[in-house]
């Protein structure tokens, strides 16, 4: 703040200042948290040691700055959250302004905590419900790693984004891989949070996984269009090699329905010779399945569209110790 230097690491540095022009020492910054890195006590580090920081004269810029120094969007708001409370030990010592502790401090210095929003988007992909996940941390969109992820995750990007629903944790093989890097992994959402910034998780480049580095494929999230009625919706289980047919009941006598493929139009085809086809009766058949044929089959027609959550079981070859 007011020129000093860039700090390292997800740290904040706080000076108490008289006016902007003659600031005295610094003082470090950072979160106390537990499993949520964007949720959390300020804590302020003076004396050889970090400190309850009190707040009870911060406004929404404070709010915003020390939530940006921690590398999340300038929208932090405060929260009282009892089960922190039972878990930090009481301290009197605290740094504000004019180094005395007011009242409110004293009464709810255990009890709030700032909270820093994420936001995410779904990329990569050429549909606007499904894709990549995406978030925004210290001014850069970037990957969440496939560890731990599940369909309770799916769930809450999903309601962060407006949609009514979710569908499935992936969308397939096509998701195009930007290069971009991973700053989220070890997500745990139990599936009822309103956003991704109140799940447990672990943010920033330091604890990434081998296997997500490795591969570089990111999470996925696949959620229900809007504006469309869903007339139903399956899981299927696929064995590769399999013949399998798909039926689709979205069709009348002037009008019939059509196919999407993990977002991608497949136009109508009698040919044997194509693996994947359909037919005017709206049956899409699969010749010997393979992993690729794994994701999202969209029987549509106007506003009207059937699911098909299809997944392929996998099959080892060879048998080692790895596996």
């Amino acid at each position: 703040m007011y020129g000093g230097k860039q700090c390292t690491g997800n740290r904040a540095l706080l000076r108490e200042c008289s006016n902007t022009s003659s600031c005295l020492e610094g003082f470090p910054l950072r979160f106390k948290t537990e499993n949520n890195p964007s949720v959390g006590r300020m804590e302020i580090y003076a004396n050889n040691s970090w400190q309850k920081l009190c707040t009870s004269q911060w406004n929404e810029a404070d709010l915003n700055s020390t939530c940006m120094a921690m590398g999340y969007y300038n929208n932090g708001v405060y929260v009282n959250d009892t089960w922190y409370a039972e878990r930090v030990n009481a301290s009197k010592t605290s740094i504000n302004h004019n180094c005395t502790i007011p009242t409110t401090c004293e009464k709810n210095l255990t009890k709030k905590q700032q909270f820093c929003k994420v936001p995410v988007r779904l990329n990569g992909a050429n549909l606007e419900y499904g894709g990549r996940v995406e978030v925004f941390y210290k001014g850069k969109w970037a990957k969440i790693c496939r560890n731990k992820w599940d369909f309770d995750d799916v769930k809450v990007i999903c309601r962060q984004l407006g949609f009514e629903e979710a569908l499935a944790e992936f969308i397939g093989s096509d998701v195009k891989d930007e290069g971009i890097p991973f700053v989220v992994s070890n997500i745990s959402c139990k599936g009822d949070e309103p956003e991704l910034a109140s799940c447990a998780r672990i943010d920033g480049k330091v604890k990434i996984p081998p296997q997500c580095l490795s591969d570089g494929k990111g999470s996925q999230a696949l959620c229900q269009p809007k504006n469309k009625k869903v007339l139903d919706k399956k899981e299927l289980f696929f064995d590769i090699g399999s013949n399998e047919e798909l039926q689709c009941s979205i069709h009348n006598e002037t009008s019939y329905a059509r196919w999407k493929i993990n977002g991608r139009k497949l136009q109508i085809k009698n040919s044997t010779y194509q693996r994947i086809r359909t037919k005017e009766t709206g049956e899409l058949f699969i010749d010997k399945v393979q992993l690729s044929d794994a994701g999202l089959y969209e029987c549509y027609r106007l506003e009207y569209v059937q699911y098909y959550i299809v997944y392929v079981n996998a099959k080892f070859t060879e048998n080692t110790l790895d596996q």
